[in-house]
């Protein structure tokens, strides 16, 4: 006697496998809006201007207290440009690549009078100046032209607030005191004005700022 015939399964019927295939697209739809939600969450490290204002800021007036323990004042930068970034030497990978940059801008700057870096420190309780030499040195900051700045918190995050970068409250009490957009790199012209804003995590951050900085030395060409 033969086995009898194995059944076979009916085939779904086409109603059911248009059902299936719109399932699987709205899933993976599904998979992707989360994806893009999560990426645009993250810092944006492809754009190139930080942070759009209505108006330009201008740098207040300050005496803070250099890495090397000298008194910095806004009349040391009196006619020059300035570039700026802000820092927490609590902070691993991402204060020290933005102050590569910084060792870049210079070393490319080297020899120019007319240029200072200004790095501000978010966590000034901590970063007191043997803490900032320590990190100063290992990005060959020149004392006479880079400037690391600490003193009181009121003092340092004051002239930040003013000058530069607006906060978040619920984040004050994080090493960054909740200042928004703290990965910037901000260049000042020779009159105090705050002109662009680049993002420090890029890898062109330095080319893009010394870029910026020859424009505003062609067109503000001091006699």
């Amino acid at each position: 006697m033969s086995a009898p015939a194995a059944k076979t399964a009916p085939a779904p019927a086409p109603e059911s496998r248009e059902i299936a295939i719109f399932l699987a697209v709205i899933a993976v739809l599904g998979a992707g809006l989360v994806c893009a939600t999560l990426l645009a969450r993250r810092t944006p490290v492809s754009k190139l201007v930080v942070e759009q204002r209505p108006a330009a800021r201008q740098l207040v007036d300050f005496s803070l207290t250099n890495w090397d323990g000298r008194t910095v004042t806004r009349a040391d930068l009196k006619d020059r440009f300035v570039v700026v970034t802000f820092v927490f030497t609590s902070c691993s990978a991402t204060c020290l690549e933005i102050s590569r940059h910084m060792e870049r801008i210079q070393t490319a700057t080297a020899g120019r009078d007319d240029v200072r870096l200004l790095s501000f420190s978010m966590d000034p309780r901590t970063d007191q100046p043997p803490v900032l030499a320590q990190f100063a040195r290992r990005c060959n900051a020149d004392p006479a032209r880079w400037f690391l700045l600490t003193g009181t918190k009121a003092d340092v995050h004051g002239v930040i607030e003013a000058s530069f970068l607006s906060r978040d409250p619920a984040l004050v009490n994080e090493p960054s005191a909740g200042f928004r957009d703290h990965y910037a790199i901000a260049l000042v012209d020779r009159t105090g004005t705050v002109r662009h804003y680049f993002n420090g995590l890029v890898p062109t951050a330095a080319d893009d700022v010394l870029r910026a900085l020859n424009e505003l030395r062609k067109a503000n060409a001091h006699p």
